[in-house]
């Protein structure tokens, strides 16, 4: 394998050089470069396997161009050159695909081997998956079903499809003398279940049609036999392996079909594609429209939400978010423009967060919410915005440095608990209501909350909305008997009683001296 070195110092450049004999280890020197940009250019001829590169470097940096290779997807390993102070920019390039990294001040020959074969092993290993699944792919679309769907496609494209019965069925490999009509199922995926790996669940069908990842359209003849489609595709696609269900997404729905039967035609398959739309807007957003209406979306509110987001406010933020949710309710655009919209909230909501406290590690946040499948995972608008309310709030945490230990924690369960008592303290729930939530005991969740975090479950709810009340009272426009219903309490002495024993002071007492 082809190795090239990236380093503006020609003394590393020759230190590596020289450090271990490359044929012997079943590596080839390829050359060198002296900085990012030189090492780019480098790589466009495709022979390089390896890439070990320096961070700090003149024109191109070595982050800047491990960011390139992972945008433009080249099939390379990276090792990244790197000093005691520059650990973090170290962990960056790992995120956007480094393999490894060696420390200057203590490059030996033998780590150099080791972090060089590991950096091979990785990359055969990759590639031989890769080779694995466009074969996989290859034979996939070569079959007959596949074909025929691709087909189908490029004629409901043309303006106007054909009519005739005969196009349709001599297409579908049917007797053209045979009355029998076809029936379409729409299928639409969340999970970890594409639509690549999903197509192989339908044997029996006529055709297959992709439209995105996750969703695609079964053909089937339409017959006695087929009069109970759905539950047919729904049967066939869980024995394929169904979507798995990871803990704290039990109450998400994975799947959702829709069918349209007495199919005779493209004109008549035209048509049903626009009711499978119906179907499937009706679906995601809970209720009955005979029309599609793809209003507008929530501009005004996003930006308000953002300001909230900004003061770390999550009382503001909470309502904007609910705002957005009943907007969108309202207004019902396509949902297409809906992932788009979330998606895109997501990310600004991120980078607003970091604006104003660029130490803010959103590693924890990146890998729950920001993957491209997070918005699209969800198929009806109440999940999703479910989804955006944890996302947010756990922004905010973070901003306000509580709870960190919380949301960085690997149990989900953990995660859930501490999300659900953040968006919803100012109800009277208790700790009964947030075990139900995560359908775990009370006294099996208190046991595991108080175990991860080192503080009762009790007194995190009890703490959220003290921080809570005191952002009330800090603010002035309300009363304590306002507050205290505000935070989930119906006597205002037990609340003020409450304040006292954890804030040290009482309500007017903390008023007064802020």
């Amino acid at each position: 394998m082809n190795v090239l070195i990236v380093d503006d110092e020609p003394i590393i450049r020759q230190v590596l050089r020289t450090m271990i004999d490359w044929e012997s280890e079943g590596l080839a020197w390829y050359g060198e470069a002296e900085d990012g940009l030189e090492a780019w250019d480098a790589l466009q001829k495709g022979e390089i396997d390896i890439v070990v590169t320096d961070i700090l470097m003149p024109r191109m940096d070595g982050l800047e161009l491990v960011r390139k290779l992972e945008q433009e997807q080249l099939d390379v390993a990276v090792v990244v050159l790197s000093c005691l102070d520059d650990f973090q920019v170290v962990k960056e390039a790992m995120k956007h695909g480094a393999g490894d990294y060696i420390l200057k001040p203590t490059m030996e020959p033998e780590g150099l081997t080791v972090v060089l074969h590991e950096a091979k092993e990785a990359l055969v290993r990759k590639r031989t998956e890769a080779a694995e699944r466009n074969r996989w792919r290859e034979q996939l679309e070569q079959s007959r079903p596949t074909q025929t769907g691709l087909y189908l496609r490029r004629l409901l494209e043309e303006e106007p499809p054909l009519e005739k019965d005969e196009q349709l069925r001599s297409l579908c490999g049917t007797n053209s003398t045979d009355t029998a009509a076809f029936v379409s199922c729409m299928i639409h995926l969340s999970s970890d279940l594409n639509w690549s790996s999903a197509s192989g669940a339908f044997p029996d069908a006529i055709a297959l049609m992709s439209w995105t990842e996750r969703q695609g359209m079964v053909l089937y003849l339409d017959s006695a036999a087929a009069q109970d489609i759905t539950a047919h595709v729904r049967g066939q696609l869980q024995a394929h392996g169904g979507p798995r269900v990871s803990a704290g997404e039990v109450d998400r729905p994975h799947f959702f079909i829709s069918s349209v039967s007495g199919i005779h035609n493209l004109v008549e398959l035209q048509a049903a594609l626009e009711q499978h739309q119906l179907e499937w807007e009706r679906y995601f957003y809970a209720g009955s429209a005979d029309t599609a209406r793809d209003g507008r979306l929530p501009q005004e509110e996003k930006h308000n939400l953002l300001r909230a987001l900004a003061a770390a406010n999550s009382e503001a933020a909470l309502h904007w978010l609910r705002e957005i949710a009943h907007r969108i309710a309202a207004e019902r655009p396509q949902v297409a423009r809906v992932y788009a919209f979330y998606q895109e909230l997501l990310s600004l909501a991120a980078a607003f967060a970091q604006q104003y406290n660029e130490a803010l590690d959103l590693e924890t946040y990146e890998e729950a919410y920001l993957h491209s499948d997070s918005v699209p995972n969800h198929l009806q608008l109440e999940p999703l915005a479910q989804f955006t309310e944890s996302a947010i709030l756990h922004l905010i945490t973070l901003q306000s440095g509580m709870g960190s230990d919380v949301m960085t924690s690997r149990n989900p369960f953990i995660r859930k608990a501490y999300e659900y008592m953040q968006a919803h303290y100012h109800l009277p729930v208790s700790t009964t209501d947030i075990a139900d939530h995560v359908r775990l005991s009370r006294s099996y969740l208190s046991d595991l909350y108080s175990k991860e975090t080192g503080e009762p479950l009790s007194e995190a709810l009890t703490r959220i909305r003290m921080q809570a009340a005191k952002r009330m009272l800090q603010d002035g426009s309300r009363k304590v008997y306002e507050i205290a219903e505000a935070v989930g309490f119906h006597d205002a002495k037990a609340f003020a009683k409450t304040f006292k024993k954890l804030v040290g002071c009482t309500p007017k007492e903390f008023v007064d001296r802020e």
